[in-house]
């Protein structure tokens, strides 16, 4: 399980450089592209009360370049469901692992790795049925792949009123903010301090990051969600435990079908 990394206060100077940081950002961003990050967030803000996310988690991290690994991209989202009330019903979707399999995390997000056979598009392009089945549903997803929307919006097109795509770059401008908003975690600090994550070897080298790389680090992911000792492990304070929060009933429902091996 992936844990949320242990509360710690930032000293003042140290949160003020950061939201100083922050604000350049903002002020950099275009009219244009303010405009778009306000009308995705007033349309979260509208979204019906048993809306879901999905998130393509590789695209969004394809569009920050890839200096965000997928754990990185877990502790943004994580602050940014708590802040805009989605805890419980954001669902990652991961290309390569093993096997396919989904975890749940302790703020009740779920991940998903595809496994060999499938890809995260084939997951995403399926399962937003398992929501929009559901009543009083929105679903939210996080991608900038046109060919994935392609095959959501032509499988469900009597449903597309009630399908949002996110791009992901806008998504990335909202985990900023939210992150720099939430600085209680050393993660949280560490990624906008630095503006980028837990960059690998290979591209503090400047050389790019491939699809062995991806597998390598799906498989490293899915050891370590298993219960192996790992040296980046996230840990959280057991002290905490009992603020544990479940998914959605849907995400749960989706959790125990994938992990029974009765739907891929």
């Amino acid at each position: 399980m992936i844990r949320p990394t242990h509360i710690r206060c930032l000293p003042h100077g140290v949160r003020t450089r950061v939201k100083r940081r922050m604000e350049v950002k903002n002020a950099a961003l275009s009219n244009r592209a303010l405009r778009r990050l306000e009308k995705t967030r007033d349309m979260f803000s509208k979204a019906k009360s048993g809306a879901h996310v999905l998130i393509d988690c590789n695209n969004v991290r394809a569009a920050k370049k890839f200096e965000w690994s997928p754990e990185d991209i877990f502790e943004g989202t994580r602050i940014w469901a708590k802040d805009s009330g989605f805890t419980g019903r954001v669902l990652f979707v991961l290309d390569h692992g093993p096997q396919q399999k989904a975890f749940v995390q302790d703020d009740g997000t779920v991940l998903v790795l595809s496994g060999p056979i499938e890809s995260a598009d084939d997951i995403i392009a399926r399962e937003i049925g398992l929501f929009l089945d559901l009543p009083n549903q929105d679903v939210f997803v996080i991608t900038a792949d046109q060919r994935l929307m392609g095959r959501y919006y032509n499988k469900y097109a009597l449903q597309r009123a009630d399908i949002h795509t996110v791009p992901s770059i806008i998504f990335v401008w909202m985990l900023e903010s939210a992150l720099a908003r939430g600085l209680g975690s050393a993660r949280a600090a560490r990624l906008i301090q630095t503006n980028q994550g837990t960059r690998s070897s290979l591209e503090s080298k400047g050389a790019k990051e491939t699809t062995a790389d991806r597998i390598t680090e799906a498989a490293r992911l899915f050891h370590y969600l298993e219960g192996a000792e790992m040296e980046d492990a996230i840990v959280r304070d057991r002290s905490a435990a009992t603020q544990r929060q479940g998914p959605s009933r849907a995400l749960q429902k989706y959790l125990e079908l994938v992990n029974a091996g009765s739907h891929s």
